[in-house]
């Protein structure tokens, strides 16, 4: 994954570093690589900094406007520097990526983030770690729901192999799937016929822990006054009302209520209240 960061130059502030880094398995060795004009003199600056000594840079600066790409661990550092006082702006990969020239390397991106600065553009929400937790359910929810939908087209296409074919719902699998291993097993070797059970009782795991998500997603929902509202529109359900909070706030949320209120059907109170 990438990391890239980039200040942003601004009159009357001092000169604003591009930064852009690499993540690797040894944090210690990991190179930053920092780009900036210099304010009074315009001299093009590239420096690099090991992620040890990252914070304590910035920490000696004074408060600036300090600009990233939205990629993987932007969000942990963003935090961090608007902590030390810093104004903090992300930007999507896709837009910096039209202001990459010549070979891509570490210098060359950090400078394509430092013109992409200047440029304007809508910054993606520097969210917080609660948010950011709920969203990392969502994310492993996401995931165990497509892994519980590969196990079960994984079961049907090896069971086709030896005639048996199936309907695609859970149901339909789950009603025909005992009687399946039971004729199996006279002629397929016991070894294969347990593995078969063991991949079929892995969904009922799977399922178990999808529900133990969504439980956790339901009891913070009701902590969060932001999710009630959004929750009282008719067709918004539990998924999409976390989700949309969590991804971003403000005029997101204003937005997404605006715009579910038009599409939703109006309730029978609704409607009398228009008479």
């Amino acid at each position: 994954m990438a990391l890239k960061e980039w200040l942003e130059p601004d009159a009357g502030r001092p000169a604003r570093p591009v930064l852009r880094g690499r993540r690797r398995s040894n944090a210690s060795l990991l190179p930053d690589q920092l780009h900036w004009v210099d304010a009074d003199t315009g001299e093009i600056i590239n420096k690099q900094l090991k992620r040890a000594v990252f914070l304590e840079h910035f920490a000696n600066r004074e408060p600036c406007l300090i600009g990233m790409e939205a990629c993987g661990g932007a969000q942990h550092w963003a935090r961090r520097l608007i902590e030390m006082g810093h104004q903090v702006k992300l930007m999507p990969a896709k837009f910096v990526k039209a202001f990459v020239i010549g070979n891509k390397n570490d210098p060359a991106d950090a400078r394509a983030i430092w013109m992409a600065t200047q440029m304007p553009s809508k910054a993606v929400a520097v969210k917080t770690e609660a948010q950011q937790a709920v969203l990392a359910l969502h994310r492993l929810r996401q995931q165990k729901v497509k892994f519980r939908t590969m196990q079960m087209n994984s079961l049907r296409g090896l069971l086709s192999e030896y005639g048996e074919v199936m309907a695609k719902s859970r149901a339909a699998l789950d009603k025909a799937i005992p009687g399946v291993l039971a004729r199996l097993a006279e002629r397929l070797p016991a070894m294969l016929i347990e593995s078969l059970r063991e991949q079929w009782n892995d969904l009922e795991r799977l399922d178990k822990q999808i529900a133990e998500i969504e439980r956790h997603l339901q009891t913070w929902m009701k902590e969060d006054k932001a999710c009630k509202a959004i929750a009282a529109i008719p067709g918004v359900g539990l998924l999409l009302r976390r989700a949309q909070f969590e991804v971003q706030q403000g005029e997101f949320v204003s937005r997404t209520l605006r715009t579910i209120s038009r599409t939703s059907p109006r309730t029978s109170r609704d409607a009398a209240g228009m008479r």
